[in-house]
């Protein structure tokens, strides 16, 4: 996969005479209308069943949405119980809540839902979370 992007960024400029950087690519709304209506078969990442069956309710309109797309397809949320929550406050039928005010810059992104192994790694040293003591 890596090496088939690493060769698109150095066709595009020799074949539409367009400078790309990866870090910076350009969002294209057909190619969110498509994987809206899970028409998906040959994507990578989001062709799968799972993912087709959750798109049109994640309904992704920019890449971080199909950052967590992929992300909630995954056997920690779905183990954890993170995915249902996420969906149901992403199509706003719950609201936004989170386990502890201080723990809202580490989860706004993801609407109150730890998602990603780094939130949870910040959510640990996040203040007053990291002074609770358990007792053996």
């Amino acid at each position: 996969m890596m090496a088939v992007l690493k060769d698109c960024i150095e066709l595009i400029p020799k074949h539409y005479g367009k400078e790309m950087d990866i870090a910076q690519l350009p969002e294209d709304a057909e190619v969110y209308k498509t994987l809206q209506r899970a028409d998906t078969v040959g994507m990578f990442q989001v062709e799968s069943r799972a993912q087709m069956a959750a798109l049109p309710q994640n309904h992704p309109e920019h890449f971080y949405d199909l950052v967590v797309q992929v992300t909630i397809i995954r056997p920690g949320p779905i183990v954890g119980k993170m995915m249902h929550p996420y969906m149901r406050r992403r199509q706003k039928l719950e609201p936004v809540i989170y386990p502890h005010p201080s723990l809202e810059p580490v989860l706004r992104r993801t609407l109150g839902v730890p998602l990603f192994q780094e939130q949870l790694l910040r959510m640990a040293m996040t203040e007053p979370v990291s002074q609770i003591r358990t007792v053996v």
